[in-house]
């Protein structure tokens, strides 16, 4: 018998399941697992495998660039607990920051988050 059943085994669902069971639950996470085949699937997983996943913290909408760094921050933790390498750090581009409006000046992206403590390193 279980007490939590996820639905959706992708990265939302694992991640709740994940917390779950860190927290003592017993937890059912059901969801459609990835095809044998990769390169001549064509179904619901063909656009990635989380092998090739960009991830980011810059971004124009404050709260998804701070959630964005909070998040791989803590890579290093999966990692452990996991036993598999799950995120290699390869480097940065920018290009053209987005101008944001800030006290009635515009300034570039960067320098907003910066100026609000969403970015830990540059």
């Amino acid at each position: 018998m279980y007490e939590v059943i996820v639905i959706g085994a992708g990265i939302m669902g694992s991640a709740a399941a994940r917390h779950l069971v860190n927290m003592g639950k017993k937890t059912l996470l059901v969801g459609a697992k990835e095809p044998e085949n990769k390169s001549g699937h064509t179904g619901v997983f063909a656009s990635h495998y989380d092998a090739a996943r960009i991830t980011r913290r810059l971004d124009g909408k404050p709260d998804w660039a701070r959630f964005s760094s909070r998040s791989i921050e803590r890579y290093g933790e999966i990692d452990a607990a996991g036993g598999i390498p799950f995120s290699t750090q390869l480097g940065v581009f920018l290009q053209d920051p987005i101008p944001v409006r800030a006290n009635g000046c515009w300034i570039g992206v960067v320098k907003w988050l910066q100026n609000r403590g969403y970015l830990t390193k540059i």
